[in-house]
């Protein structure tokens, strides 16, 4: 009888998951599994394997498919995270006439329910309707019956903190609350704000929550990462990196970073009672940035977490991105014909100003001073929504400088407005300068001209003579 006694132990101890002090009832003929829920909930029970009391031997495993061994191999090598997820890869088909039972929790039924199973076995309670807002909810393997402090236990109990979770959530947001994108210009520092709940409870927590954040081409991290714990009133806790979490010390610059609370560190998250982990940091849109009209400056956040079996959960990924603008100045002579000089450091130059007047210069990361045609065209980048002034400030050599001050809108959409806008490109006109060409026409007319003047001065001189003579 003590031999097995031994046996049986050695097969069953492993799946024990809610040994730690349940109290000791009388051997019944009758197995059975309390579970607690939430309103919502409602959890159905399968048998996944049989269990001879007798021998000790497991038996009759469903599987996936005929070709997979994932329940029998997890069972038989005491792998309780490998079971759990070998059941829930079992499609409903396979669970079909297996199930032992149900325990439905309405608004009005909270209370624990009892499920009879009736015989020997390995379990997988499967939470098979959730409540509206719920995508997911923890399921729970477990074997009966079996062997605790030198006696038999013939039923489980279930707590709704192991089973009957809420839906953890993350969110990434700018300073305004559920905004989904931003509108900046080249150079500014924008605020982030990630959030995550904390999943699990203080008797079974998570082992693992991660937050990993990755930046594209034109942002960058700026600093100011900050960690906080918030409980369920709003009262946020500043974290200290490595003895609360862990952190990929992100240097200013850098594209991603990745906060961490191990399954050390998790327990005294729910010890402080935290509902969310809240993370702050600035990051900055460089002169990198892209522009609105292609793909935009996104910014990801990807939440995970490890249950208390060590299973890791479906990532969580939200997306946030920053908006900046463009338009371009094309330069073309009176006949609408694109001004191009082949030496560049003749071409046109367009200098942008936040004021009508032209006195006061705009600038930002990508736009520092006086921008210059290349192939007739003059881009100013990084824009923000708003309104600005383009004033031609160099001409192309053997061209008028064209004095007009164009006023230039940027919508929140990225539509370019303004007189002489076609799309984002504003069209400036020039004239050619006339220069008389040396020995020509232009230089007869002149040289006419003195002539006829040194002519009237003789002419006047004469006369003066004459006057004078006949004075005397």
């Amino acid at each position: 009888m003590k031999t097995l006694k031994r046996i049986s132990a050695i097969a069953l101890v492993i799946f024990v998951l809610f040994a730690m002090s349940v109290p000791f009832a009388a051997v019944d003929p009758e197995y059975s599994v309390k579970i607690n829920g939430k309103a919502g909930f409602t959890a159905t029970v399968y048998k996944i394997a049989d269990f001879n009391t007798t021998t000790g031997a497991f038996s009759n495993f469903v599987e996936k498919n005929d070709t997979d061994n994932s329940v029998e191999n997890a069972i038989k090598t005491s792998n309780e995270a490998a079971l759990l997820t070998a059941a829930e890869d079992l499609p409903d088909a396979k669970l079909a006439g297996t199930d032992k039972g149900t325990a439905a929790f309405t608004a009005t039924q909270t209370q624990a329910q009892t499920v009879a199973i009736n015989d020997a076995g390995v379990y997988f309670v499967k939470w098979t309707t959730l409540p509206s807002g719920v995508t997911n909810a923890q399921n729970s393997v477990f074997a009966l019956p079996y062997y605790s402090n030198g006696s038999y236990v013939n039923t489980v109990t279930i707590a709704d903190t192991k089973t009957a979770t809420d839906t953890p959530s993350a969110t990434k947001t700018f300073t305004t609350a559920d905004a989904d994108e931003k509108f900046a210009k080249a150079g500014d520092v924008i605020n982030f704000t990630l959030t995550g709940s904390v999943p699990g409870s203080a008797t079974l927590p998570a082992k693992e929550i991660k937050f990993v954040d990755t930046m594209t081409k034109g942002l960058e991290f700026n600093g100011n990462l900050k960690v906080y714990g918030v409980k369920a009133d709003s009262t946020a806790t500043e974290l200290t990196i490595t003895t609360d979490f862990t952190s990929s010390n992100p240097a200013a610059t850098d594209k991603t970073f990745t906060i961490t609370f191990s399954d050390t560190q998790t327990p005294a998250l729910y010890t402080a009672g935290y509902k969310t982990i809240k993370i702050t940091y600035n990051a900055k849109l460089t002169g990198d940035a892209i522009d609105y009209t292609t793909a935009g400056n996104v910014n990801t956040l990807t939440y995970t977490y490890k249950n208390n079996s060590g299973v890791d959960s479906d990532p969580i990924t939200v997306t946030r991105k920053v908006k900046t603008f463009k338009f371009e100045v094309k330069k073309v002579d009176v006949d609408g014909n694109i001004i191009n000089n082949n030496d560049s450091s003749k071409n046109a130059g367009f200098t942008l100003y936040t004021n009508q007047t032209a006195t006061t210069a705009y600038t930002n990361e990508k736009i520092t001073g006086e921008i210059k045609t290349v192939d007739g065209i003059a881009k100013f980048d990084g824009l923000a929504p708003g309104t600005y002034y383009v004033k031609e400030t160099t001409a192309p050599d053997g061209y008028n400088l064209n004095s007009h001050v164009f006023p230039i809108t940027i919508a929140d959409n990225g539509t370019v407005s303004g007189t002489g806008v076609d799309g984002i490109q504003l069209t400036v006109t020039d004239t050619k300068v006339i220069v008389p060409n040396t020995g020509g026409e232009g230089t007869l007319i002149f040289t006419i001209v003195g002539i006829a003047l040194i002519a009237c001065a003789a002419v006047l001189f004469i006369i003066y003579k004459k006057k004078n003579a006949s004075a005397k």
